[in-house]
């Protein structure tokens, strides 16, 4: 079973929403089937379709850096992670 791969290629804060860009595998085995993004530690939300461009509310987030990571999943429960920090 391969891992997927997932990359982070933008993530930002507009507004309340906080928007992330995503690079993922593609293949017969390395599928991605769904994200977990992870904000500062904590599970935040999942997402099954249109993976590449996530977005979800982020108004309850403080000001200041936070630690995204998005883990990214194949069917058989490969999973692969990236990380990178945004600023409110």
């Amino acid at each position: 079973m391969t891992k997927p791969t997932v990359s982070i290629t933008s993530a930002a804060i507009s507004g309340s929403n906080l928007n992330i860009a995503l690079t993922l595998s593609s293949g017969a085995n390395d599928s991605v089937v769904k994200l977990d993004i992870y904000v500062d530690g904590s599970y935040k939300k999942s997402f099954n379709t249109n993976m590449t461009n996530v977005s979800f509310d982020a108004a309850s987030l403080a000001a200041g850096s936070h630690d995204i990571e998005v883990r990214a999943f194949t069917r058989f429960l490969s999973c692969a992670a990236a990380n990178t920090a945004v600023v409110k």
